[in-house]
Order: structure tokens, then sequence, then C-alpha cells
């Protein structure tokens, strides 16, 4: 698949980023600041308990849950 060079930008910092596209670009820069985990029920429950509430997110998801 032919690259490109993208510019992303994160707050407020730009970045030249050889990717296929924008999407590889976004992940290459997402990965160096930002962690994602699985919440465990003891961070569901203090998350929530600080009035932090659940995002629904506008896509499907990309993998379903055993028994589905």
């Amino acid at each position: 698949m032919a690259q490109r060079i993208y510019v992303v930008t994160h707050n407020g910092a730009r970045r030249l980023v050889r990717a296929s596209t924008p999407a590889v670009a976004r992940s290459h820069v997402a990965k160096s600041t930002i962690q994602v985990e699985v919440a465990s029920p003891d961070d569901t429950f203090e998350l929530a308990r600080a009035g932090v509430a659940v995002e629904e997110t506008a896509s499907t998801p990309v993998q379903k849950e055993l028994g589905e």
C-alpha cells in the first residue's frame, strides 16, 4: 500500500508521520500518549462514584464478546 506523509497535531504540537492512512498516522501518535486497558470492577466503581460517566462510541465494536 502506498504511504504518504501526514501532519498530526496533538496538544498544539505538529508531527510528520509517514503512514498508509490518516488513521494509522493518528494511532501512531496516540499510542505514545494514550494508555487503554480494560476497566476492572474496582476502576468502574471508583470512577462512577467520582462522577465519571461511561462514554458511548459512535461506531460498532470491531470484536464481539464471547457468546454474542
